[in-house]
């Protein structure tokens, strides 16, 4: 829930501006780059600094002008949290398909007839030239898509004016009441996918019913379908906060953790009934296109059970972490300010020295958290499943550990299809939150360098295309079906492999 609007005195608003910047400095691992380097930065504050009203601001107006600053970054993962329309919403739903949005749903029956309609403009301005206009922090166009998405409905007081090209070719204009809807209703799928137990209230976990999770496996015309959403909602994800980071708990609205470990279902339980049919049939369809963020420590075991124990072990990226005051706030660390490249130096040493005994004991310890759900039960001698064929289900939601997920499987030869995912290699991952005094505006920070294509450096922000893009005319063709990219997925583990 945002905070409530209040004034603030132009020095109010100054202090809230440089506590900001010091939250930047203190705690990204680059604040800089984005800019241009350190002299733009400060300018760009110097600029944000000089443009605040003499009588005061809102708080409301001073989020819009710090998260422009924020913006600047170019990381999806740092913003402030701002308004974005409350409760009221439209009656319409939108996908990003190729490089637009798409209606592909509605709550009125009365839109119904839009589904399928490409959005060509909102009020009155062009998609792309708006999304050049937007303050939204972004590494790409598929981000500000994916907001668009979700905040279309917040960029006008009143009614929303959409133009849309309709699915037969024709443009209209439509205006779009803002109110609260009820059900979403979308196109009938060919396909009845299973779905996970994971709308519930975190801080009344008491009252859900039945195993709570953020997976779901079934089988799609006979291929084994894993559904993962968050992915958050399993029991070693808050194992692993309740350990390292109980404040995170806290700030969640958590008040019985142990109550929660209770209802929350294991990765590792979930992931062997997976494993017992793709053994069987040597392929499987990964569905991550809701996977939007959550806790990624479920990668080494994914890549365990897949691809073999050497995999596993075998770091194919690194992280550069940022050891700030803030981090010692939260997480309660006393390892002192700086960077920590201690995980770039031991991926470099793997690199040139292979896998040694030595590191290879070493890379276990330094995979304790992660690896400690199966590493009483690690089989040295495990080398994965043989021919093994994965097809990884993507949207524009794909994003922070869901794209961990992804990018794991893309690199040991998974075909990824749908639509780009919004999140990139070589870019700025795990925030901590953080809220400015006297506005009570809340934000995230990026804490650490995520350096997933080391082979592709020094560029940053590496977009991963999939191998089969959801193209507008098969999803049109397709009926506008919601399970689109599964069939695309069904279609390319029906051939038979070359």
């Amino acid at each position: 829930m945002l905070p409530p609007v209040v004034w603030l005195t132009r020095s109010q608003a100054l202090e809230d501006a440089r506590d900001l910047v010091e939250v930047l400095v203190d705690a990204h691992p680059d604040p800089y780059s984005g800019f241009g380097g350190a002299l733009a930065f400060y300018r760009g504050f110097h600029t944000l600094v000089k443009n605040l009203p003499e009588g005061g601001i809102d708080s409301e107006e001073l989020c819009d002008k710090l998260q422009a600053f924020v913006s600047q970054l170019r990381d999806g993962h740092t913003k402030l949290f701002c308004g974005g329309g409350g409760r009221l919403g439209l009656p319409l739903t939108f996908e990003v398909v190729e490089n637009g949005l798409v209606v592909s749903g509605y709550y009125d029956p009365g839109y119904a007839w839009c589904v399928g309609s490409r959005v060509l403009e909102v009020e009155g301005l062009p998609v792309p030239r708006l999304l050049e206009g937007v303050s939204w922090s972004a590494e790409n166009e598929y981000v500000k898509l994916t907001e668009l998405s979700w905040r279309i409905h917040s960029l006008s007081k009143g009614d929303t004016k959409l133009g849309l090209l309709t699915p037969r070719g024709s443009r209209v204009e439509v205006r779009l009441e803002h109110a609260e809807y009820g059900d979403l209703k979308r196109p009938k799928s060919r396909f009845s996918l299973p779905e996970p137990n994971n709308r519930v209230d975190l801080s009344n976990i008491g009252s859900a019913v039945g195993v709570v999770s953020d997976f779901a496996f079934g089988e799609v015309e006979g291929i084994p379908y894993f559904r993962v959403d968050g992915p958050l909602l399993y029991r070693e994800a808050f194992e692993f906060y309740a350990k390292r980071m109980p404040s995170v708990l806290s700030a969640w609205g958590v008040s019985q953790p142990e109550r929660l470990l209770e209802r929350l279902e294991a990765f590792e339980d979930v992931f062997q009934k997976v494993l017992e049919e793709v053994r069987s049939q040597r392929r499987i369809i990964f569905d991550l296109r809701g996977a939007s963020g959550g806790n990624s420590i479920l990668v080494p075991m994914i890549v365990y059970g897949l691809f073999g124990y050497r995999e596993a072990v075998t770091p194919r990226e690194y992280v550069v972490t940022k050891r700030s005051k803030l981090l010692e706030a939260i997480s309660g660390s006393k390892e002192g300010l700086g960077y920590d490249f201690s995980d770039e130096d031991f991926y470099f040493r793997v690199k040139r020295e292979g896998l040694t005994e030595e590191l290879e004991e070493a890379c276990l310890r330094r995979y304790n958290d992660v690896l400690y759900a199966v590493s009483s039960g690690l089989d040295k001698d495990w080398r994965g499943v043989d021919a093994l064929r994965v097809c990884v289900a993507a949207s524009a939601r794909t994003f922070s550990a869901g794209f961990d997920v992804a990018l794991s499987l893309w690199k040991r030869g998974a075909k990824l299809l749908g639509t780009a995912p919004s999140q990139v290699a070589n870019c700025f991952i795990d925030t901590l939150p953080f809220k400015l005094k006297n506005s009570s505006i809340e934000g995230q920070v990026s804490t650490k360098l995520y350096v997933g294509l080391p082979e592709r450096l020094p560029e940053m922000n590496v977009l991963l295309r999939p191998h089969v893009e959801l193209s507008y005319d098969y999803y049109r063709d397709s009926g506008f079906d919601p399970n689109a990219t599964i069939a695309l997925c069904v279609d390319e583990l029906s051939r038979t492999p070359k």
